[in-house]
C-alpha cells in the first residue's frame, strides 16, 4: 500500500512539473483547429475539445495538459482500441461495429460521442447503405413466404442459402400450395378486366373491395373503356348477314370468317332476303317531301296517314322542296329570248348557254315573239284624252271610237290626268330658284329641290330678284332682343343687337313664339286623324281633331306607324342575336334577330314557338275524347284525347295507327307448321302454326319464347332499368339479377348473404344461437353479434378495438393486412407495426422520431417543446442545420457557407467541416495558416509553417509577405526572406531590396542595414519558436512513453495484490 501511495504522489508531481513547464491551463491531445497565432501568452477557449475546453499559449506555442492526455490514453489502452475512440473526428452517422460479432449491432456517432445500437430481430446492419436491412432466413429446402417483402415475393432455399424471388405479374405466393398463383385484384367498386383469364369474355366485378370473376352473356365481350359487357358480331364464312347488335341500318360483312360491321347508305336498310342494302322512302306526318331514292327532281313522296307513295310531276314541272309541290319549269335551248310556257305574255325566257331565266316585261309591255322584244302598247276605251303609258308626261292619248292617237302638248306644258288637259308646268334643272315661265308677274318664282320645281310667291313687300335668285325683304329692328320676322315665316326670327337686325332660323319643327320670344317645337295638324310627332320620339303621335293637335303616347312595346296612322306593336332585339318569342303576335310567331335587325316569322303548320329551346316545335291538338292520328309524328304514334288534353303515345312493335278504327293494329304471319316468334306481341307470346293458320299463344309466367329452340324458357328481365333485382327464375333468395344497359346477368350472393329487394343488394345475415357475444360473419373484426334469446344484434367495438372470439370481448389489437410497416392503431405516432407474413410486431421509433405513414418509416421531427424561443441545434440534421423557434413553432434553417451551428453560443460560426464537400484540401476558418483535408467524409487538420498561409487555389502553403498597401513610404523588414533582405515601400509600390555585404543585416529599429544580426527581431522570434517547437515535440513524446510504462506497472501491481 505504501508503494501505491508513493507511485501516485510521484505521478501527481510529474503532472505538476509538466503543467508548469508547458504553461497554465489543462486539456488533452493536440487539435490543429486551436491556434496560438497572434497570441503570446494566456488561456483560450478550445473550439474542438469537449472537456476540458481550453488550451494555453506560451510565446505563440500551443500546449495541452499532459495529465489529462495521459489518463485519456490509458483508458483507451484498457478498453477496445478499435471501437471506443471510433467516433473521434468522424462525422455524425451510423457505422459498422467491428467489435461485435452480432451483425445486428452498429455504432451511432453524434458530435464525437459513441453509442451502441441494435437493429430489429430479423434485420442486420448493412455497412454499404449504413442502414438496418431485413434478412431472409431458411427453414430447410424449398419455397417459403418472404419475411421481408409482401406476398408477391417468396424465398427459395437450397442447402440453407435463401434466394429472394418474385412472382409474376398479378401473382401472389400461396403458402399452402408453395407456389405463385394468379389473383384478381380489386380497388373500390365497379368492373375491371380480368388479369387471370386471357379471354375477353371474363371480367372482375368489385363490390366493397371483394373481387368476383364473372362471364359476359351471349354475343358479348368485356370492353375496358366502357367497363361493361358489349355486344360483339359473329361471322361464319363469307357474305353479308343482319347485325345482331345494331338495327336494320347495319349489316355484317364476313370475309374468311372475320366480321366487319358496316352501315348502309343514307335512307337504306338491310334486307336479309336479298342480303343487300335497299333504299326505303321514309314518311313523317302528312304532306309531300322530296324523294330520297330517286335522284331526279321529277319525283316526290306523298305522305298520307304515314304511308309513303312515290309520285311523278307533270310535263314541264319539277318538285320544289320549299313549296312542297310541283311547279312549272322553263326550258331553254341556245341563247336568246323566247315566250314563257309557264307565265302570260308579260313574261319571257332569257336563254344563256342553255340556262333559262324567267323575266318580266316592263309596265304596259308585252313580249312580241316576232321581234323577240318587249314593246309598249297604248290602251284606249271610249272617247277623250288620257295620259300616255308609253311616253312621258308631255304626251297624251286622244281616243276616238276606241282608237288611240298619240299627241304632244305645247312648250312648257304637260298633260294633267285630273283635268284631262295640257297645262303649263314649271321646269327645273338642279337645285335653286329661277324665274317662273308660267307667270308673268315678278312676284312669282320657281324653287328647285332635287329636280322638283315648286311655284312660289314672294311675301309682302317682296319681289323675286334674278341676280340673287331669291325674294328679298328688309327687316326692321329697334333695341335688343328677339322679335318675329316680317320677311320670313314663323320658323324665323330677328335677333336685334344695338339696333342691328340679324335674321336667324329656328330648329327643325320649331316656330318662333312672340310671347316667350323663344323658338319652341310645335306639332302640326291638318284635318282629322293621327300623325307622327315631330317633337317627340316614335313612342308619341299627334291626334288631330278639327285641326287641333293633341300629343298622345303609345302603349308598351308599341311605336307609331305613319303609314297606318296607328300605334303598332314593334318587335325588339335587345337580347342580341337568335330567336325570341314575339311580343306582338301569338305563340305561332317568333322574332329572328340578326345584327340588331328583327324579322317576324311564323312557325309551320301545327307548330308553336318554345322560348326554352328557341325554336318551333310541333304541338298536338285535341278536341273531345278518343284517339286520333298524330300530326307531329309518323303513323306509329297517335294522340290520346282526354277532356280536350292531348297525350302523344306510340303503338307497339309492328303496329301502326289506323284512323278508321282509331286503334293500333298488328297481324301475325304464318308459314307451315310449328312455333315461331310473334311480331305483334312481345317475347312472352309466340305463334303456333298449323297448316298455315297462326294461333297466338302466351308463354308461362316469367317465360319468353326462344326462336333458336322454338320453346318457352324462363328469362330474367330488366324491365325496371339498371340495377339489381330479385331473380324470378330461381326460388332461392341467394340469387339476384344484375341489369346493365338492359342486359340481365344472373348472380349469386356470397357466403352468409341473401339478396334484399328493398336495398337491391346482397346483404350479410347474422345468425344467432343462445345468449352471449360471438364474432360477426358479415363485418370485420371491429364488429360482434350480441345474442339475446336467439335474436342477433350487430354492435361495433369502440375506437380501434377488435373483437377477440376466444375472450368474447373487444380489445385494442394491432392488425396486419400486408407485409411492411404501418401506423399503430392502439398507440401514439411514436409506435408502428412491423408486419411479416401478416404477423404483428409492435416497435417503437428512436428518440425524437415519429412514424410517417406516407414514407412507411420513422422520421426525425424537429420540435420546440421544452425550449424557449430562439435558435437551437437541430435534432435530426447535421450541425449545418439549426431550428428557429418562434411561439413554439419550429422552422428548420441552414447555416451559410462553411459555418456550423454551435450549441451554447447558439449561433452559426465558421467551422472546419467536410459536410457536403468532395475529397480535397480546403482553407480553415480559424486563420490562414491552418487548412484541412477531407477524405471519405473524414477531416484531417494540418498547419502551415510559421509565417505561411494556405493558398486554396494552388493547394499549398505560401509565405505571407507584408504588403505596402496602407503603409507609409519607407523600409520594412521582410517576413518571408532572410534577415539581409528588406521591403521598400514608395507610393504603395513594394520593392524588394538586399543589404550590402559590409552591412548584411536589416535593423528593424532604425529601419536600415546594420552589421548586428541580433537587432533583427524576425530572426530572433523565428529562432526561439523553432527551439520551443522542438522541445515541445520531444518533451511530449518522452512523457507519453514514461507514463504509459508507469500505468502498465500499476496494472501488474493491482493484479498481484488482488489475485495473489
Amino acid at each position: 500500500m505504501g508503494n501505491l501511495t508513493i507511485l501516485l504522489a510521484f505521478l501527481a508531481a510529474a503532472c505538476a512539473v509538466a503543467a508548469a513547464s508547458r504553461g497554465s491551463g489543462c486539456s488533452y491531445g493536440d487539435c490543429h483547429k486551436d491556434s496560438c497565432r497572434g497570441k503570446m501568452q494566456g488561456k483560450f477557449i478550445s473550439r474542438c475539445r469537449p472537456d476540458p475546453d481550453y488550451y494555453s499559449c506560451t510565446f505563440g506555442v500551443l500546449s495541452y495538459c499532459v495529465c489529462v492526455f495521459l489518463f485519456y490514453h490509458l483508458y483507451m489502452y484498457v478498453s477496445c482500441p478499435g471501437c471506443r475512440d471510433y467516433c473521434y473526428r468522424r462525422n455524425d452517422g451510423d457505422y459498422e461495429a467491428k467489435c461485435k460479432k452480432d451483425c445486428r449491432y452498429y455504432i451511432h456517432c453524434r458530435r464525437g460521442r459513441m453509442s451502441y445500437r441494435r437493429c430489429k430481430s430479423d434485420e442486420c446492419f448493412d455497412p454499404a447503405s449504413r442502414k438496418c436491412v431485413c434478412q431472409e432466413k431458411c427453414r430447410g429446402n424449398g419455397n417459403f413466404p418472404s419475411a421481408c417483402k409482401d406476398n408477391t415475393y417468396y424465398v427459395r432455399c437450397r442447402n440453407g442459402h435463401p434466394t429472394l424471388k418474385r412472382c409474376g405479374a398479378h401473382q401472389v405466393y400461396v403458402a399452402s400450395r408453395r407456389q405463385c398463383e394468379c389473383q384478381e385484384s380489386c380497388t373500390g367498386n365497379g368492373n375491371s378486366p380480368s388479369v387471370c383469364k386471357s379471354s375477353n369474355k371474363y371480367y372482375v366485378s368489385c363490390r366493397n373491395g371483394h373481387a368476383t370473376l364473372k362471364m359476359c352473356g351471349a354475343n358479348q365481350v368485356y370492353v375496358s373503356s366502357s367497363r361493361q359487357c358489349e355486344c360483339q358480331e359473329s361471322c361464319t364464312g363469307n357474305g353479308k348477314s343482319a347485325s345482331v347488335c345494331k338495327d336494320n341500318t347495319y349489316y355484317v360483312q364476313c370475309r374468311n370468317g372475320v366480321p366487319s360491321l358496316r352501315r348502309c347508305g343514307p335512307h337504306e336498310v338491310f334486307v336479309p332476303s336479298s342480303a343487300q342494302c335497299e333504299c326505303q322512302e321514309s314518311c313523317s306526318g302528312n304532306g309531300n317531301s322530296p324523294s330520297v331514292c330517286k335522284s331526279s327532281n321529277k319525283y316526290y313522296v306523298s305522305c298520307r296517314n304515314g304511308h309513303a307513295t312515290l309520285k311523278m310531276c307533270g310535263a314541264n314541272q319539277v318538285y320544289v322542296s320549299s313549296s312542297r309541290q310541283c311547279e312549272c319549269q322553263e326550258s331553254c335551248s341556245g341563247n336568246g329570248k323566247s315566250a314563257s310556257v309557264c307565265e302570260d305574255e308579260t313574261h319571257y325566257v332569257q336563254c344563256r348557254n342553255g340556262h333559262p331565266s324567267l323575266r318580266r316585261c316592263g309596265p304596259h309591255e308585252v313580249f312580241v315573239p316576232s321581234s323577240a322584244q318587249c314593246e309598249c302598247q297604248e290602251s284606249c276605251s271610249g272617247n277623250g284624252k288620257s295620259a300616255s303609258v308609253c311616253k312621258d308626261e308631255t304626251h297624251y292619248v286622244q281616243c276616238s271610237n276606241g282608237i288611240p292617237s298619240l299627241r304632244r302638248c305645247g312648250p312648257h306644258e304637260v298633260f294633267v290626268p285630273s283635268s284631262a288637259q295640257c297645262e303649263c308646268q314649271e321646269s327645273c334643272t338642279g337645285n335653286g330658284n329661277s324665274p317662273s315661265v308660267c307667270k308673268s308677274s315678278n312676284k312669282y318664282y320657281v324653287s328647285c329641290r332635287n329636280g322638283h320645281a315648286t311655284l312660289k310667291m314672294c311675301g309682302a313687300n317682296q319681289v323675286y330678284v334674278s341676280s340673287s335668285r331669291q325674294c328679298e325683304c328688309q327687316e326692321s329692328c329697334s333695341g335688343n332682343g328677339k322679335s318675329a320676322s316680317v320677311c320670313e315665316d314663323e320658323t324665323h326670327y330677328v335677333q336685334c343687337r344695338n339696333g342691328h337686325p340679324s335674321l336667324r332660323k329656328c330648329g327643325p319643327h320649331e316656330v318662333f313664339v312672340p310671347s316667350s320670344a323663344e323658338c319652341e317645337c310645335q306639332e302640326t295638324c291638318t284635318g282629322n286623324g293621327n300623325s307622327a310627332s315631330v317633337c317627340k320620339g316614335t313612342k308619341y303621335y299627334v291626334q288631330c281633331r278639327s285641326g287641333s293637335p293633341t300629343l298622345r303616347r303609345c302603349s308598351v312595346n308599341e311605336v307609331f306607324d305613319p303609314s297606318s296612322s296607328e300605334c303598332e306593336c314593334q318587335e325588339s332585339c335587345d337580347n342580341g342575336n337568335g330567336n325570341f318569342p314575339s311580343v306582338c303576335e301569338s305563340n305561332e310567331y317568333y322574332v329572328q334577330c340578326r345584327n340588331g335587325h328583327s324579322t317576324l316569322k311564323k312557325c309551320g303548320a301545327h307548330q308553336i314557338f318554345v322560348a326554352s329551346s328557341a325554336q318551333c316545335e310541333c304541338q298536338e291538338s285535341c278536341s273531345g275524347n278518343g284517339k286520333s292520328a298524330s300530326v307531329c309524328k309518323d303513323e306509329t304514334y297517335y294522340v290520346q284525347c282526354h277532356n280536350g288534353h292531348p297525350s302523344l303515345r306510340r303503338c307497339g312493335p309492328h303496329e301502326v295507327f289506323v284512323p278508321s278504327s282509331a286503334q293500333c293494329e298488328c297481324q301475325e304471319s304464318c308459314s307451315g307448321n310449328g312455333k315461331s316468334a310473334s311480331v305483334c306481341k312481345d317475347e312472352t307470346y309466340y305463334v303456333q302454326c298449323h297448316n298455315g293458320h297462326p294461333s297466338l299463344r302466351k308463354c308461362g309466367p316469367h317465360e319468353v319464347f326462344v326462336p333458336s329452340s322454338a320453346q318457352c324458357e324462363c328469362q330474367e328481365s330488366c324491365d325496371n332499368g339498371n340495377g339489381n333485382f330479385p331473380s324470378v327464375c330461381k326460388s332461392s333468395n341467394k340469387y339476384y339479377v344484375q341489369c346493365s344497359n338492359g342486359h340481365p346477368t344472373l348472380e349469386m350472393c356470397g357466403a352468409h348473404e341473401i339478396f334484399v329487394a328493398s336495398s337491391a343488394q346482397c346483404e350479410c345475415q347474422e345468425s344467432c344461437t343462445g345468449n352471449g357475444k360471438s364474432a360477426s360473419v358479415c363485418r370485420s373484426n371491429q364488429y360482434y353479434v350480441q345474442c339475446r334469446h336467439g335474436h342477433p344484434t350487430l354492435e361495433k367495438c369502440e375506437g380501434n378495438s377488435v373483437f377477440v372470439p376466444s375472450r368474447r370481448r373487444c380489445e385494442c389489437h394491432e392488425t396486419c393486412t400486408a407485409n411492411g410497416d404501418f401506423p399503430a392503431l392502439c398507440h401514439d405516432n411514436r409506435f408502428y407495426v412491423h408486419c411479416v407474413s401478416l404477423t404483428v410486431h409492435l416497435r417503437r421509433c428512436d428518440t425524437n422520431q415519429v412514424f410517417d405513414p406516407s414514407q412507411g418509416k420513422c422520421v426525425c421531427v424537429e420540435t420546440c417543446a421544452g425550449v424557449s424561443d430562439g435558435d437551437h441545434a437541430s435534432r435530426c440534421r447535421d450541425p449545418r442545420y439549426y431550428v428557429a423557434c418562434s411561439g413554439g413553432v419550429p422552422s428548420l434553417r441552414q447555416c451559410s457557407g462553411s459555418k456550423l451551428f454551435v450549441e451554447g453560443v447558439n449561433k452559426c460560426l465558421c467551422r472546419d467541416t467536410c459536410y457536403g464537400k468532395n475529397d480535397g484540401t480546403y482553407a480553415s476558418c480559424d486563420d490562414c495558416a491552418t487548412y484541412y483535408h477531407c477524405r471519405h467524409g473524414s477531416l484531417i487538420t494540418r498547419t502551415c509553417r510559421y509565417n505561411e498561409c494556405f493558398d486554396e487555389a494552388s493547394g499549398k502553403c505560401k509565405c505571407k509577405e507584408i504588403t505596402c498597401k496602407g503603409r507609409k513610404d519607407g523600409c520594412y523588414p521582410s517576413s518571408c526572406l532572410p534577415c539581409g533582405t528588406y521591403i521598400k515601400c514608395r507610393n504603395g509600390v513594394r520593392v524588394i531590396r538586399k543589404c550590402p555585404g559590409y552591412r548584411p543585416y536589416f535593423d528593424c529599429q532604425v529601419k536600415r542595414c546594420s552589421r548586428s544580426r541580433y537587432r533583427c527581431q524576425v530572426c530572433i522570434i523565428n529562432t526561439l519558436r523553432r527551439i520551443v517547437n522542438t522541445l515541445h515535440y520531444f518533451g511530449c513524446l518522452y512523457l507519453i512513453v514514461y507514463f504509459n510504462l508507469v500505468f502498465i506497472y500499476l496494472i501488474l501491481l493491482f493484479y498481484k495484490i488482488f489475485y495473489y
